[in-house]
């Protein structure tokens, strides 16, 4: 019951941070379709950068991957759209 069942992101989407594959600041919330096909457990996000555990233990993360932030092995620059850890 304490399982997040939908993410819902919005504000500053200029490091691509909210998920939705774009960089365009959302003033309402909006659902990350991408993570709909998971069951979510938990959320983080701030400086930039979002990260989501799923109840499998998956991590996934999206926003700006300066000095390895988001955990992805190399920097991409921004990660628009949550990438599995």
């Amino acid at each position: 019951a304490d399982d997040v069942i939908v993410l819902l992101t919005w504000g500053d989407g200029s490091r691509g941070s909210l998920g939705h594959g774009l960089t365009t600041n959302e003033l309402l919330p909006r659902v990350v379709t991408s993570l709909l096909r998971h069951r979510l457990h938990s959320v983080c996000c701030g400086g930039g950068a979002t990260f989501v555990r799923a109840a499998s233990g998956e991590v996934y993360s999206c926003g700006s991957s300066g000095y390895g932030l988001l955990g992805q092995g190399d920097a991409k620059g921004l990660v628009c759209v949550p990438q599995r850890v």
